[in-house]
């Protein structure tokens, strides 16, 4: 399975997005603030973060990124695990 790199992923609609993440990404983390709910998922060589909106059930936005500086607000939540 080959998997597609970032820039890829930019030029594909919301919902191909969601999908490319559910399909082929890993759940790493969630974190709330207030009624966001935001999920980290690994997908390739980047991160992909959803913002979930409980109340409409719907994703409200999608944002992919390389950068450790995102990544930071998750480094405290995400449990690895070796096999």
């Amino acid at each position: 399975m080959i998997l597609m790199g970032i820039y890829d992923f930019h030029i594909l609609s919301t919902t191909d997005q969601a999908n490319e993440v559910w399909t082929n990404g890993t759940y790493l983390c969630s974190k709330s603030n207030g009624l966001k709910k935001y999920n980290l998922y690994a997908l390739g060589n980047f991160y992909v973060e959803m913002l979930y909106d409980p109340r409409s059930n719907e994703i409200k936005k999608i944002k992919s990124f390389r950068t450790d500086k995102l990544l930071k607000p998750y480094l405290s939540q995400i449990k690895l695990t070796f096999k």
